[in-house]
């Protein structure tokens, strides 16, 4: 049936990914179903917020230190100039096993592991997006010109239709 033909009965009756696919300008990702699986956890202890990190095996991302941005490429985290490492307040790393998001909150550090697997009766819908990009290399100066990759997880409420609710680091573009 032609797009402009179809009457607001057809359009309640597609699914939001199909309806996505013949409606969203040209070049947009798909809204591939899935299942996500969010697992939050608390650490009060700087140690252990370096030790979440060091298992989780991260490919890709960075960290918000006190004093500098440090990015993780290849698996290693670049120290700023002096070398050593500060307190973390924030971050998001990239591994094979999902991501995981580090926030500073009162109670101490917020981890959360985030994955997701594709599915066609998942429950929730998920896109890939290519956002803001980083030029230079923040410890060096160093030209990168890079773009953060993220995984974007929609669900739906009955109130307000399909909604984003997460977004998970997939590494650079």
């Amino acid at each position: 049936m032609n797009r402009a033909h179809r009457t607001a009965e057809d359009w309640r009756k597609l699914k939001l990914a199909q309806a996505w696919r013949e409606l969203g300008p040209p070049g947009l990702p798909d809204l591939v179903p899935c299942v996500v699986r969010l697992e939050s956890s608390l650490a009060t202890d700087p140690d252990a917020v370096e030790q979440a990190i060091q298992g989780f095996d991260a490919q890709a991302g960075w960290l918000e230190r006190q004093s500098r941005l440090a990015l993780v490429l290849g698996g290693a985290s670049r120290p700023g100039p002096d070398g050593d490492f500060d307190p973390i307040l924030a971050g998001e790393l990239a591994g094979a096993r999902g991501s995981l998001w580090v926030r500073r909150v009162a109670e101490g550090w917020r981890l959360t592991h985030i994955t997701d697997i594709p599915a066609a009766d998942g429950g929730y819908l998920s896109q890939e997006r290519s956002l803001a990009g980083v030029d230079h290399l923040p410890a060096t100066g160093q030209a990168f010109g890079a773009r953060l990759r993220y995984r974007v997880y929609w669900r739906y409420d009955e109130d307000t239709g399909w909604r984003q609710f997460a977004a998970r680091l997939l590494g650079f573009a």
